[in-house]
């Protein structure tokens, strides 16, 4: 028999399991232990013991036949040969022995048959080279390990050929791209995004989706400064805010209760610039609100409070007198009393405490103070009346008259 030299490099069958030690007898393979295969000697041998001879043979030559048997019996033949440069199991010929010759001596044994040669690579999975489960689709690192299509069996590991791309649905995509799964399987950007580095955007930058349109927001009419923000008139979306070429900021760009864009965003008054019961006005004689009726004390205290910041009426000229009259469209509280002074009745004073007029009517010695304005109608101020008449109203003929402060008029405040 032939000496078996064992391999400088081992190989172990992907799906043996530990083996006992010792040898097994065999006639073929089939009654091995499981990666184990049957030598021409009829014993069991691991495939680590199988001589690997790089670019051998693909066959062996059988072993020379035993010597016969006396009487006449066949002899016995000689071993088979092992295959060549192959890995795989080897299954020796079994030689077939020669007829005995004469009577004394035994005829010589015959020539043992070819081994079968190798296929090449350690063999997995029903005789599946190993090296396959690297590249296999069907046994993709393992036996039985199938990868989904459209993946493919790389370095033993089911995946995209394209190292960037994942399977979605059947198809291989680079998610940092696609539309349909974009930063995952299923993720579909809504028009009109599309999928940037794994995310949906606008392809331009700095636009946002708004009403199904990428717009910018800095500059969108329809979309300015948020979505539905809509510049109207005259203005157009600069910075995000609607703004009118044409207007020059007034109050400091801080919207107030005057009836002018003061920001100059198209709105005039907007928010709570101005209370509801109030609208506000500018005129070549100063900036007044005008308000619904009250007494004059809630007429006093509705100009100063709040958003207003204003004071009751003083008119300082007849342009102006005739401004507010054509404002008023009403008689109105203007903001003159003698029942705030400190001194006797008749000692009429604005608001802000200064005296303008002092006693009656001009008729009975009534006169102005100090060189200011005032424009009583005839017979006025004449404190007529059950309680008295200390608070002045201009008539809808613009004359001034005293009247009851308990009395509602149409409010007129100023700047």
């Amino acid at each position: 028999m032939r000496a078996i030299r064992i391999s400088a490099v081992l190989f172990t069958a992907c799906s043996a399991v530990d083996l006992p030690e010792g040898r097994y007898q065999c006639a073929t393979s089939t009654e091995c232990p499981h990666g184990w295969y049957c030598h021409s000697d009829s014993l069991c041998y691991s495939l680590a013991e199988v001589l690997v001879d790089s670019g051998g043979d693909a066959s062996g030559s059988g072993g020379v036949g035993g010597s016969g048997g006396s009487g006449g019996v066949a002899g016995t033949g000689g071993i088979g040969g092992l295959g060549g440069a192959g890995d795989a199991a080897v299954d020796a010929g079994n030689d077939s022995g020669a007829a005995a010759t004469g009577g004394t001596g035994g005829g010589s044994g015959g020539t043992g048959g070819a081994g079968t040669g190798g296929s090449g690579g350690d063999t997995c999975c029903g005789g599946i080279p190993c090296a396959s489960l690297m590249t296999d689709i069907n046994n993709c690192g393992g036996c039985g390990t199938v990868c989904s299509s459209p993946e493919t069996c790389i370095n033993g590991d089911c995946r995209c050929a394209i190292v960037e791309q994942a399977a979605c649905d059947g198809r291989c995509v680079n998610t940092e791209s696609d539309d349909d799964n974009c930063g995952r399987c299923g993720n579909a950007c809504e028009a009109p995004t599309h999928c940037v580095q794994g995310d949906c955007h606008c392809l331009t930058s700095g636009h946002t989706v708004c009403n199904g349109a990428c717009v910018d927001r800095m500059i969108n009419n329809a979309n300015c400064g948020s979505c539905g923000n809509e510049c109207t008139g005259a203005t157009t979306c600069v910075g995000g805010a609607c703004t009118n070429p044409a207007c020059t900021p007034t109050n400091g760009g801080v919207e107030a209760c005057d009836g002018v864009d003061n920001d100059c965003d198209g709105v005039v008054d907007q928010g709570t610039t101005c209370p509801s019961n109030c609208t506000g006005h500018t005129l070549s004689t100063g900036v007044y609100a005008r308000c619904n009726a009250a007494t004059f004390g809630s007429a006093r205290t509705a100009c100063t409070s709040g958003t207003l910041g204003m004071h009751l009426v003083r008119i300082d000229n007849a342009e102006e007198n005739a401004a507010v009259l054509g404002l008023a469209n009403s008689a109105i509280w203007i903001g003159a009393s003698d029942s705030d002074s400190t001194a006797s009745e008749g000692a009429w004073e604005w608001t802000d405490g200064t005296q303008f007029w002092m006693g009656g009517p001009a008729s009975m010695g009534g006169v102005v103070v100090g060189g200011l304005y005032a424009n009583w109608g005839a017979s006025q101020p004449d404190n007529a009346g059950s309680g008295g008449e200390d608070c002045a109203e201009m008539t809808t003929t613009g004359a001034w008259n005293d009247l009851r402060c308990d009395s509602a008029r149409r409010v007129v405040c100023e700047r």
